[in-house]
């Protein structure tokens, strides 16, 4: 799976220019089917009504970003066991990012003009799939991460990179009690050995990990109490991580415990 991000960003002007997602007239709203993990069914969903109110919006420039926004249509990627988190009031920061549909991102970037009057610049970014921030774990997982598992029982390499999601690929770590059921790590987990247990794989693949963390340009291995590890070139001009420790694992609380 190739999952390829194209930037697509308008010009800063004196007049912030129509982006292509914006719809100056109401129109009924969208519904998403999602298919089922369980039984491939899709189950509509009826989409949120409206964008995000003026929570974390602030000053002029909140009010012209909370202006803007009601001229969207909104849409965004949604499943109907949403985790809805408390905006915290205290934060005087304007949320300058919102997620109007499933493959937009649109940017609020104050600016001010020669005469110090001041105006939005919205710029829009264009991607596979974008998610706002009251998705679950499983519907980034549903989207992004299980259809590489296909890739790699394909016979193909697979990588999901995550920068800063620590509760997105571990799971729920706010709790005294750290739940890693619901992070990408597991859920990954969950859908190889399920595949596995399908009679053209039960004997002929075992499942290892290697758990490594790159620091400040050097490889250390978490496995092996952070030995630190080499890193060349081979001659077919892939990079290969020498000496790491691997560790086999045969079922999905394996997984979990070297998680933890």
């Amino acid at each position: 799976m190739n999952n390829t991000a194209v930037d697509q960003t308008s010009s800063a002007s004196p007049v912030p220019p129509p982006t292509p997602i914006v719809e100056q007239q109401p129109q009924p709203q969208p519904q998403l089917q999602i298919p089922h993990p369980a039984n491939n069914k899709a189950e509509v969903v009826p989409e949120p009504p409206s964008p995000p109110t003026s929570a974390r919006l602030h000053g002029p420039f909140g009010q012209m970003i909370l202006d803007y926004r009601s001229t969207l249509t909104y849409a965004p990627i949604t499943n109907s066991n949403l985790h809805h988190h408390e905006t915290n009031q205290k934060d005087l920061h304007n949320d300058v990012i919102i997620i109007p549909n499933k493959d937009h991102c649109l940017v609020h970037v104050p600016k001010s003009k020669v005469d110090l009057t001041t105006y939005l610049d919205n710029q829009t970014f264009k991607f596979d799939y974008t998610f706002d921030e009251k998705v679950s774990n499983e519907l980034v997982y549903h989207y992004i991460a299980a259809p590489l598992i296909d890739t790699m029982f394909n016979g193909g390499n697979a990588t999901v990179f995550a920068y800063g999601k620590t509760s997105t690929m571990g799971g729920d770590l706010s709790s005294a009690k750290t739940d890693y059921s619901h992070g990408i790590y597991a859920q990954i987990a969950r859908g190889i050995f399920h595949r596995l247990l399908q009679p053209q794989y039960r004997t002929s693949l075992e499942i290892f990990i290697t758990f490594y963390e790159i620091y400040c340009g050097k490889v250390f291995d978490l496995l092996n109490n952070k030995k630190r590890l080499r890193v060349f070139e081979d001659q077919n001009g892939f990079v290969q991580v020498c000496d790491q420790q691997e560790q086999q694992v045969k079922s999905i609380q394996d997984v979990l415990n070297i998680i933890q």
